[in-house]
């Protein structure tokens, strides 16, 4: 576990080659059993999901407004895989993030039996989990 990240939701932490192979096999489950969807779309959804919850002012709309976005909402989680912990099974809403003091423990530890640290992070540029998880959505 060279490269570890912890999940906001239930705080379980796990390599990150182990969590794009658990989500990358979500998400194929999910496209197998949606076959009108594609993976450019389940992105797509994504953040359009990510921008429709970015409304300002919900209470604006009153409540009918309301109850249409949340129904444009429940629509648009029915296109996208719900991703899990591996360990206890809670829903993930949001990307990992990587754990830098574990990081740092497992570091530690290994040089202290002699072994190397290897970098073995998939992502160049961008982030292991920007295909399964829309952008992070500000706080109002």
């Amino acid at each position: 576990m060279w490269c570890p990240y912890t999940l906001p939701e239930c705080g379980h932490s796990f390599c990150e080659i182990c969590l794009v192979d658990w989500f990358s096999t979500t998400q194929v489950q999910h496209l197998t059993a949606n076959p009108q969807l594609d993976d450019n779309r389940a992105a797509l959804v994504g953040q359009l999901h990510a921008f429709v919850q970015m409304v300002p002012n919900l209470h604006a709309y009153g409540p009918h407004g309301q109850q249409h976005v949340r129904a444009i909402l429940a629509e648009l989680r029915r296109h996208r895989p719900e991703y899990t912990c591996p360990s206890c099974r809670k829903q993930v809403l949001n990307k990992p993030v990587e754990d830098f003091r574990l990081k740092s423990l497992i570091k530690d530890i290994a040089e202290m039996m002699g072994e190397t640290c290897k970098d073995t992070s998939l992502h160049q540029g961008s982030g292991p989990f920007d295909h399964f998880f829309a952008a992070p959505i500000s706080a109002r």
